[in-house]
């Protein structure tokens, strides 16, 4: 009788034999600098198999990392990537000094409140928004203001809301 391997089919990645090492694995590369491209090239010349599919695809690889937070902070390419140091900064850089959606950052980019470019990391790429101390303080001091104005509309709403619909205030009063 011949000697015949069978591979079972799983219905997720958990049920896999050796998950810990695969999210090692991938853990591992990402830290290297690997794109999801090359860490799934890696995984398949590795013999890891995904559930449900014959390959790894780098799609694939980026809902790994994603889910079981295989990477710290931004893309690995961020960091890397040349600037002039104190006046660049990624969107997520200024975004999170600001206290902003990185959405709206790129948006300003775009109708060109902002000056930044578009740096190339391999072929990854990536905006770098050009702000001075002085400007990412007045517009963190902007941002502020627009924020406290933003909870003061929310607390007037909620006082009125209250008073109209017979809550706290309208007890109070006797309602």
């Amino acid at each position: 009788m011949a000697n015949v391997q069978l591979i079972r089919p799983v219905r997720c990645f958990e049920q896999l034999r050796g998950f810990d090492q695969l999210l090692a694995a991938i853990r591992d590369l990402r830290r290297q600098g690997c794109s999801t491209a090359a860490i799934a090239e890696q995984l398949n010349a590795t013999g890891w198999r995904p559930p449900k599919c014959t390959r790894f695809e780098a799609a694939t690889v980026q809902r790994l990392i994603l889910h079981y937070k295989l990477s710290e902070g931004r893309p690995i390419w961020t960091s890397n990537v040349p600037r002039e140091t104190g006046l660049e900064w990624t969107l997520q850089e200024i975004a999170t000094q600001l206290g902003l959606n990185r959405h709206v950052i790129y948006r300003w980019l775009r109708q060109g409140r902002l000056s930044g470019r578009i740096a190339d990391r391999g072929d990854q790429r990536v905006w770098l928004v050009r702000m001075s101390e002085a400007e990412r303080n007045h517009c963190g001091l902007i941002t502020w203001r627009c924020h406290a104005r933003a909870a003061r509309l929310a607390g007037a709403r909620t006082m009125i809301g209250d008073a109209a619909g017979g809550g706290v205030l309208a007890q109070a009063r006797g309602r």
